[in-house]
C-alpha cells in the first residue's frame, strides 16, 4: 500500500507525463497549478500564470453569452466540455477541447476547478480538409466533367424537388430538352474536338440564358441538354425555350453538313406541369418533354415544340 505521500508523488508524476494540459485553480478562479503540458501548448511558464485567472487565456473569439453557459452548467451541473479558442503566449488563437469540473468539499462548497485540455489545431485541419475533400467529390458526382454544368444525376434530384414543391405551392414547373441538330455529322466533319469545343458553348449560351433563381441547366447526355424552370407557365416555357434557340443559332457554330442551317441550331421540346393536372409523373413529365422534341426534330429540326400535356394525360 502507498501512503499519502507517496500516492501525492505518484500522482504528480502521472499529470506532468500526460500530453493534456492541466489546470487547477481555487474557488475564484486563481491559477494554483498547472503541469508540464499545459506550458507546451500555452508558451506560459508556471511562473507566468500562477496567481493568474486563466481569463489571460481568452482569445476574444466568443461572444459573453458563450461563458455565461459555461459558467451556469459549471455551477448547475459541477461540470462543463465544449470545443473553445484560447490563445497562446505569442496571442495566436488555437482550438482546443476542455474539460472543466467543479471540486466540493464536504459540505458541497465549491473549493477547487480542474481544468483538462487538448490542442486539436490539427484535429481541426483534418475536418477542414475532409469537408474540402466531400464538397470535391459532391461537385464531380453532381457536375459534367466536359462542360462543368450539372448532369443527368444532379437534373434527376433537382426535377423530384422542384416537382414536390410545385405540388406544394401550386405553381407550375416547366422543362426544357434541347438537342444539337447533326451533331453527329459535325463530329465527321470537323472531329471529336471540336465536337467537344461545340458542346462546352453551348452549355455556357444555356446558363447565360436561363439565369433565374432556381433554374437549372444540365446536360442530359450526348449532345443533349435539359433545363428546368421553376415558377414558369407553359408561355413562359416557350419563351425561355425560343430564346435559347436564338441565343444557340447566334453562336455561327459552322457546321457545313448540317441540313437546316451552315451553322449549329438546336431542336427544343417544351412541356409544364400544373399541379392540378391529373395521372401525371414526374417521369411521364420528362417523356412528353422527350416526345415534344422528337416532334420539333420530325418537323424540320431548329424550332421549338410544346407539349399538349393535358390532351396526353386525358
Amino acid at each position: 500500500m502507498l501512503g499519502i505521500d507517496e500516492k501525492n508523488q505518484l500522482l504528480g508524476k502521472v499529470i506532468d507525463a500526460t500530453t493534456q494540459g492541466v489546470t487547477i485553480t481555487d474557488a475564484e478562479g486563481t491559477i494554483l497549478y498547472v503541469n508540464k503540458a499545459f506550458m507546451d501548448i500555452t508558451g506560459f511558464s508556471e511562473n507566468e500564470v500562477i496567481g493568474q485567472n486563466p481569463r489571460i487565456l481568452k482569445s476574444g473569439l466568443h461572444k459573453a453569452s458563450f461563458y455565461r453557459h459555461l459558467w451556469t452548467s459549471l455551477i448547475t451541473k459541477g461540470y462543463w466540455q465544449g470545443e473553445i479558442w484560447n490563445k497562446n503566449k505569442l496571442g495566436v488563437p488555437y482550438p482546443e477541447w476542455l474539460n472543466i469540473t467543479a471540486i466540493r468539499d464536504d459540505s458541497g462548497k465549491i473549493e477547487n476547478y480542474v481544468a483538462v485540455f487538448s490542442d486539436i489545431t490539427e484535429l481541426k485541419k483534418i475536418e477542414k480538409e475532409l469537408v474540402e475533400v466531400n464538397e470535391t467529390l459532391s461537385k464531380l458526382t453532381n457536375l459534367d466533367g466536359l462542360t462543368g454544368i450539372a448532369n443527368r444525376r444532379a437534373f434527376n434530384e433537382k426535377l423530384k424537388y422542384e416537382w414536390k414543391r410545385s405540388r406544394r405551392s401550386k405553381s407550375p414547373l416547366s422543362m426544357v430538352l434541347l438537342d444539337i441538330d447533326y451533331f453527329k455529322r459535325f463530329n465527321d466533319t470537323y472531329g471529336h474536338q471540336q465536337g467537344d469545343e461545340c458542346l462546352k458553348q453551348v452549355a455556357m449560351v444555356l446558363e447565360a440564358t436561363a439565369t433565374r433563381t432556381g433554374d437549372l441547366v444540365a446536360r442530359y447526355g450526348g449532345e443533349e441538354f435539359a433545363v428546368i424552370l421553376p415558377d414558369t407557365d407553359q408561355s413562359g416555357g416557350r419563351v425561355i425555350a425560343e430564346e435559347l434557340r436564338r441565343n444557340i443559332e447566334a453562336l455561327k457554330i459552322p457546321n457545313e453538313k448540317s441540313s437546316v442551317a451552315p451553322y449549329v441550331t438546336i431542336s427544343v421540346g417544351v412541356s409544364t406541369y400544373y399541379p392540378i393536372t391529373r395521372g401525371l409523373t414526374h417521369d411521364k413529365f420528362v417523356e412528353l418533354t422527350d416526345t415534344a422534341l422528337y416532334e420539333a426534330k420530325r418537323k424540320g429540326r431548329n424550332r421549338v415544340q410544346v407539349a399538349d400535356i393535358i390532351s396526353e394525360c386525358n
